[in-house]
């Protein structure tokens, strides 16, 4: 039997990261707000899955999500992005790759954003 995670390691394995980049070089990508939201949204639940940050990460995805990140102009696509970075600094990756692809300005970003600080405050403290 097939899981979603199955899916998942064939998209990664697969190449979704290298399509990506292909991708976000496009007008179109760069005009449609929801394919912005769309591709930001999956990535987000693709990092949601720890055995896959190492992957994730040596594929430049942070690289790919600060092009979406700094490319849009929405507010929930710049939040999905920085969430990405976070949940991929997690554990046992390049942290200087990260660094490298810009994630520290994602992160950065999103710790100065008082709707999405005031978020992360609330589930800290429910923790």
């Amino acid at each position: 039997m097939t899981t979603v995670e199955d899916y998942i390691k064939r998209l990664v394995d697969f190449g979704i990261v290298e399509g990506l980049q292909e991708l976000l070089v496009s007008d179109y990508f760069k005009s449609n707000e929801e394919l912005q939201m769309n591709i930001s949204a999956a990535l987000y639940n693709i990092s949601c899955l720890k055995d896959y940050h190492l992957s994730m990460v040596s594929k430049n995805a942070v690289s790919v999500l600060f092009r979406i990140w700094e490319s849009s102009a929405l507010y929930d696509v710049k939040r999905y992005c920085a969430l990405n970075v976070c949940h991929l600094s997690c554990g046992h990756v390049n942290s200087a790759k990260i660094v490298d692809q810009s994630g520290t300005k994602m992160i950065c970003w999103m710790s100065l954003e008082d709707n999405l600080s005031e978020e992360v405050r609330k589930r800290s403290d429910a923790k």
